[in-house]
Parts: C-alpha cells; structure tokens; sequence
C-alpha cells in the first residue's frame, strides 16, 4: 500500500492509478511480497523508467553480499538519516530475511 501525502510535488500511482504499461509491473512487485514505495509509485508516470530500475535492482540483487547483510546496511543507513518511513519499510524486509 503506498502513503500518500496531503502535499505532494508528484502525482504517487499505486495499483489502481497506475498506467496501462506499469499496472502489470506494480501487481508484479506486490505479488512477490514487495511493497509500493513512494519512489516506485512515482516511477510509475513512466513505463521505461519502472522497467530500467526494476532491471537495476534485479542487477544488484546478483552482488555477493548476503540478503540479511543488505537489509542490516538498509537498517543502518535509514537509522543515520532518521528516515522513519525507510526505516519502516527496512524493518520489515529485515524481519522477513530472518533477522531480529
């Protein structure tokens, strides 16, 4: 579920206002268990700006560290920058990866 600001610089899509061309990639990442971020629903204006980040991402998901040694670095990076809603969303993804 993607939260949506009173004020907003950019018109957030979810599911449901999604474009033609990104409703399938949004459905996509929400059936894999991902969540809808505000950066995603923004992305989400433009259908080859979605595919090239999610491409980015599957890229990056090759590296070699581990998935909870990620989400630690995730945790650790939204901490510094008190980013609640970032930290929100690494918490989550960190409990799912096995850690406490």
């Amino acid at each position: 579920m993607t939260i949506k600001t009173e004020v907003s610089r950019f018109h957030i899509h979810d599911e449901l206002t999604a474009p033609e061309a990104t409703a399938p990639l949004i459905k996509g990442i929400q059936t894999a268990g991902g969540a809808v971020s505000k950066f995603i629903g923004v992305l989400a204006e433009s259908p080859a700006a979605l595919r090239s980040y999610m491409r980015l991402r599957a890229e990056l998901r090759k590296g070699e560290l581990s998935q909870a040694t990620r989400e630690r670095i995730g945790l650790a990076l939204s901490e510094r920058r008190s980013d609640g809603y970032t930290l929100n969303q690494y918490a989550r993804t960190a409990r799912a990866a096995g850690l406490g």
